[in-house]
């Protein structure tokens, strides 16, 4: 039987990782790798985007910017936001 952890379920999309430990063990470490480096590079990237939608506020390019993000960053990000001195409203 599969089990499925509904909250990994976004718009019957799965998000995270599966593995299988019973039928393909030998593949573990090499997809576990291969995962966590597309998110680390997914999480650089929407800082990237997060920071330059930041500089064309500031430029007066953009009055409003509405971003999404993961929460690991979103600490580093309202700190960001504080500094510039931004008017932001969070929503977790």
């Amino acid at each position: 039987m599969i089990s499925v952890n509904l909250k990994a379920v976004v718009d019957s999309e799965f998000l995270g990782l599966a593995i299988d430990e019973v039928n393909q063990s030998d593949l573990t470490d090499e997809r576990i790798e291969a995962w966590t480096t597309e998110l680390k590079s997914f999480i650089k990237y929407n800082y990237e985007l997060f920071a330059h939608h930041l500089y064309e506020l500031d430029k007066g390019l953009r009055h409003l910017v509405l971003h999404t993000a993961p929460i690991e960053v979103v600490d580093d990000m309202i700190r960001k936001l504080k500094r510039m001195m931004c008017h932001f409203i969070f929503r977790n």
